[in-house]
């Protein structure tokens, strides 16, 4: 015959239940993972998946990295998505080569960004 539960043990599970999967020390070591993953910081140096340089990061809108106006070399302003980053150390790693990046990027004229 099954053993009756008391109340308390069940206020308990209802409580873990409550709480989700993670709990305790796993809860707070997967949080300290999650921020000490980097970020994308302004002037970092940015390189496709064939090792070559695409330019420095401006600054960061949104779900886009403005690069630097340097990075072409045609007076336009330059974004690309932040889905494109393969990952980061001190640099931001592409998951695609430079010139498909460069075929793919959104260019903006200087007048239409609003810090430019």
């Amino acid at each position: 015959m099954p053993r009756r539960r008391r109340q308390s043990e069940v206020e308990e599970n209802r409580e873990r239940a409550a709480a989700g999967p993670l709990r305790g020390k796993v809860r707070n070591r997967l949080a300290a993972a999650l921020s000490a993953q980097p970020t994308v910081q302004e002037h970092m140096e940015i390189v496709g998946f064939c090792g070559g340089r695409l330019g420095e990061v401006d600054h960061v809108e949104g779900t886009s990295i403005l690069l630097g106006d340097e990075a072409a070399g045609d007076g336009r302003y330059h974004f690309i998505p932040m889905a494109w980053i393969d990952h980061i150390d001190e640099r931001v790693h592409l998951d695609r080569t430079c010139r498909a990046a460069r075929r793919e990027w959104e260019s903006v004229a200087p007048s239409d960004i609003p810090h430019a």
